[in-house]
């Protein structure tokens, strides 16, 4: 008998963030992935950061970050970033 998968079976956390300010607009936690409960803002302060250093330095943008047992996903509107977290043991 196959097990149904809830969403919170593979998504660790969502967020959605305006790009210049980096003010949190949504964010959905279903697994907390810091190892000592890290603020929101901070963790999207440093993926923001991230961003901006590809897009400065190497004018690209980034698509994914893989870690060991993560993988974080970035999608771009306009004004908005999508961040997506999702643990490894889907892949």
């Amino acid at each position: 008998m196959s097990k149904k998968h809830m969403i919170e079976d593979f998504i660790d956390s969502i967020w959605i963030s305006e790009i210049e300010s980096g003010i949190v607009i949504y964010e959905a936690i279903y697994t907390d992935i810091t190892k000592s409960g890290i603020s929101t803002d901070m963790i999207l302060n440093f993926l923001s950061a991230l961003v901006s250093f590809a897009d400065e330095v190497f004018v690209d943008e980034i698509k994914h970050i893989k870690l060991s047992n993560h993988k974080i996903f970035f999608d771009f509107l306009k004004h908005v970033m999508l961040v997506v977290s999702l643990s490894d043991k889907i892949f």
